[in-house]
């Protein structure tokens, strides 16, 4: 039987063993995770040679590539600013391989402001997709998201004069 001064060590020996276990399996866990990205990364530099880097203020990392233009199939639309109530709309087109994004170049595009009511397009957004030669699914899904906007701000219009 030990004694409490040995089981105090014997246990403070295995709970240093084990964290330093957890930490070896950790590192090795972010190393294969990383290793992975290279390779992803190598992969569509190749295709992709005209492959740039951007970084938002929060130090957003995005890739992007004019040869993707064309073809891009898919965006995120969000807000320039989340704390402004008149910031700008913008839609980010890109298309996804093996879960890695490729963005337009530009990487982003402003098509609109936010309002109280919602998002409001510019006139002649379409014309920035154009310019750039982005595809026309991507303007498609613009158009749904404003139709959606306005929609959204017919009902809670109607829904505030049918509260009274």
């Amino acid at each position: 039987m030990r004694t409490q001064e040995e089981q105090d060590e014997f246990l403070a020996e295995e709970e240093r063993k084990f964290g330093v276990v957890y930490q070896i399996q950790q590192l090795k866990n972010e190393a294969e995770g990383l290793q992975t990205k290279i390779l992803l990364l190598e992969k569509i530099a190749q295709l992709y040679p005209d492959l740039k880097m951007n970084m938002n203020r929060w130090n957003r990392v995005r890739w992007y590539s004019k040869t993707v233009n064309s073809y891009v199939d898919k965006c995120e639309i969000g807000h320039s600013c989340g704390c402004c109530p008149d910031s700008s709309v913008e839609v980010w087109p890109y298309v996804e391989i093996d879960g890695f994004k490729v963005y337009s170049d530009p990487c982003k595009i402003s098509v609109g402001e936010d309002s109280s009511f919602g998002d409001r397009p510019d006139k002649n957004w379409q014309a920035q997709f154009s310019k750039y030669g982005v595809s026309q699914v991507i303007i498609d899904k613009v158009k749904e998201h404003f139709k959606t906007e306005k929609e959204e701000a017919e009902k809670r219009l109607e829904d505030y004069y049918d509260e009274e």
